[in-house]
Order: structure tokens, then C-alpha cells, then sequence
């Protein structure tokens, strides 16, 4: 995410090809409100995480693909 947070203002989460969110890379990382979104956010290794995005994250191991 923290690259994310270098290289795009804003950013956008598909799911089955549809778009299901889209913000500013900071609004969507801190305050997901997709469930999709919430989940792909506590997959990151906190330590990747922004300290101002660090309090949305709780542990899930599900995969998911950042895709360029």
C-alpha cells in the first residue's frame, strides 16, 4: 500500500470486473466501505501500512492481487 500511496492519488477495487469503489488512495486504505475493500486492507502486512491507515487493519489471510 505504501507504494500505492507514493505513485496514485486515487485508486479503484474491482470485483468480477465491475468497479465497487473508489477514492483517494488515503479515504479508501483508511475508511473502506466495501466489504471486499475492508478485506483486501487487513491482508496487508501492518508493517507496509501507513501509520494513518494502521488502526482499519485486523488479521485475515485471504488472497488478494494488486493489479496495475
Amino acid at each position: 500500500i505504501d507504494v500505492i500511496q507514493k505513485i496514485c492519488n486515487r485508486v479503484v477495487v474491482m470485483e468480477h470486473g465491475k468497479l465497487i469503489e473508489s477514492g483517494s488512495v488515503l479515504e479508501v486504505f483508511s475508511k473502506p466501505k466495501h466489504e471486499t475493500t475492508k478485506r483486501f486492507v487487513r491482508t496487508v502486512i501492518p508493517d507496509e501500512i501507513p501509520s494513518t491507515v494502521k488502526h482499519t487493519l485486523a488479521c485475515d489471510k485471504r488472497p488478494y492481487t494488486i493489479l496495475k
